[in-house]
């Protein structure tokens, strides 16, 4: 009696598992091709909406590829929004499923199906998300690029580095800040008017060129900018130095810093 009641419930559970996946296949929304030995899925109707359940078998033979054509060349299916690909598959041909917006459901029932690259057989990174997921149900939102695989956690935005500290280049010019401080990090030869000062004891190379850098709000800082002074009537002299106003906006992603200041150094640095 034991056994019988285990037997029982082995195979509920099978067919509760089997269960998952099982549903009717929609023929009347298909057109096949057939070899001797095997057939293909060469059109979906675009006339028709909804799910869409591929076949394993059809006429006694496996269904085991899925047409570059399906879609009536690539012109996709604006109607379909779901389909199930059975375990009989092999692969899925270019473009199958590509411009088909409101596909938002899609079931594998093997892992290891070949599907083209070049273009995707589907919209979005659903490609990849199944090479790496295997089987199972991915689906996504109307329209959107993005796939999530049925139980994956949710996956971590990427860390931007929001750090003003760093070292930010323009051109072959770059400055280090660290801390509430910057510093060019290429002086090498002083320019005329730089030197003029230098000699007038204005300015010692090694000095701090940006100085007292502060947060004022999200991404913004302000700071003060060596300002040099030239005599217009002689070039190459300078009559004195000074600190100018400077404003220092990052981007959302991290990557670039926007200087302004009535100094040299204003422009869009990248950082390295």
């Amino acid at each position: 009696m034991k056994k019988k009641v285990l037997m029982s419930l082995i195979l509920l559970a099978i067919i509760g598992t089997s269960a998952v996946f099982a549903q009717t296949p929609t023929l009347d929304k298909l057109t096949f091709t057939k070899s001797n030995t095997y057939v293909i899925v060469n059109l979906i109707n675009r006339q028709t909406g909804g799910d869409v359940v591929i076949p394993d078998t059809y006429d006694g033979l496996p269904v085991q590829s899925i047409s570059a054509s399906v879609m009536s060349n690539f012109r996709g299916n604006p109607n379909i929004t779901s389909v199930v690909i059975p375990a009989s598959i092999n692969d899925i041909g270019m473009g199958t499923f590509l411009n088909s917006p409101n596909l938002t459901r899609v079931t594998f029932l093997k892992a290891g199906i070949t599907i083209s690259s070049s273009p995707a057989g589907f919209d979005g990174d659903l490609r990849a998300k199944y090479m790496a997921g295997g089987v199972g149900t991915y689906t996504r939102t109307a329209g959107s690029n993005t796939w999530t695989r049925t139980g994956d956690a949710p996956v971590a935005p990427p860390v931007v580095n929001t750090s003003i500290e760093g070292i930010w280049v323009i051109g072959t010019t770059q400055i280090r800040v660290s801390g509430n401080a910057g510093v060019f990090s290429n002086m090498g030869t002083l320019s005329g008017r730089q030197l003029d000062a230098f000699n007038k004891g204005y300015i010692k190379v090694g000095d701090q060129f940006w100085r007292n850098l502060r947060s004022t709000g999200n991404l913004t800082w302000s700071g003060e900018h060596l300002v040099v002074y030239a005599n217009d009537r002689t070039p190459n002299v300078a009559t004195g130095i000074n600190w100018a106003n400077a404003t220092f906006t990052m981007s959302a992603d991290g990557l670039t810093l926007t200087i302004t200041s009535t100094a040299a150094g204003t422009g869009t640095y990248t950082r390295r």
